[in-house]
């Protein structure tokens, strides 16, 4: 660390790229601090299940994969259809998320 240098301007560009690019891939900026989930009553595994989600879009071909592990981690849980629009999770979600709407499409993606 003593012979660091700082990034240059290239490299910042170059990092805005890879950063613009993550972005646009993203359907729900979800951190998965789980603040959500403590409080559905339905038991939905929310930022999971928006992992999951963040997947199938990115890589559709996959979706082979990630139904089936979705079948798998919604069978002990709540699944996204189960949501009830009650908006107890975005009220304590910190990114703002509009969580009830995403879930809606998870459930329509994931199965």
């Amino acid at each position: 660390m003593e012979q660091m240098e700082p990034v240059t301007e290239d490299e910042t560009a170059l990092l805005a790229k890879v950063r613009d690019v993550i972005n646009s891939k993203t359907t729900v900026s979800c951190t998965g601090c789980r603040y959500c989930a403590a409080h559905c009553p339905k038991g939905i595994l929310i930022p999971d299940y928006f992992r999951m989600l963040n997947e199938f879009v990115r890589y559709p071909e996959e979706g082979w994969k990630i139904k089936p592990a979705y079948a798998q981690l919604s069978a002990g849980h709540g699944r996204a259809s189960d949501c009830i629009r009650c908006g107890a999770c975005a009220r304590h979600c910190p990114q703002h998320i509009d969580i009830p709407s995403f879930i809606a499409m998870a459930a329509e993606k994931l199965g």
